[in-house]
C-alpha cells in the first residue's frame, strides 16, 4: 500500500494491529522530485526561439552560444534535452535568452 505521508502509514498500523516496518518506496521519490521540477518550467518555447534565430547556421550558433554565455556543445546539449545539463546552466541560458537576438543580427 502506498501513503502520502508517514503518519498516515503509522495510523493505519496503528488502528489495524499490523506488525512490519515502513519501507520508503524509492520510484515513488524519483517521481515526486522529477515532477516539481519540471513544474512551471516549459523550455520548449525557448528551445523553439533558438531555433527560429539560429536558422540552421553555425556561424549564427556560435552568436547565439557566446550571447547566452555558454560553449556551443553546451547549448546543443540544452536543445536536445533541457534536463540534461545543470540547473544553473539552464538558468544562465534563460536569463541572457534577450541578447541572442541582437547578436544573431549583427551576423546577419
Amino acid at each position: 500500500m502506498h501513503f502520502d505521508t508517514p503518519n498516515g502509514a503509522l495510523a493505519f498500523i496503528k488502528e489495524h494491529s499490523i506488525e512490519g516496518d515502513i519501507i520508503k518506496d524509492p520510484y515513488q521519490e524519483r517521481v515526486i522530485h522529477v515532477s516539481s521540477k519540471m513544474m512551471g518550467e516549459n523550455f520548449g518555447e525557448v528551445i523553439t526561439y533558438i531555433y527560429g534565430m539560429i536558422d540552421d547556421s553555425s556561424e549564427k550558433m556560435l552568436a547565439a552560444s557566446r550571447a547566452l554565455k555558454v560553449n556551443a556543445n553546451t547549448l546543443v546539449k540544452f536543445m536536445k534535452d533541457p534536463y540534461a545539463i545543470a540547473p544553473n546552466t539552464r538558468d544562465k541560458i534563460v536569463e541572457n535568452l534577450p541578447k541572442v537576438e541582437q547578436a544573431v543580427k549583427l551576423i546577419g
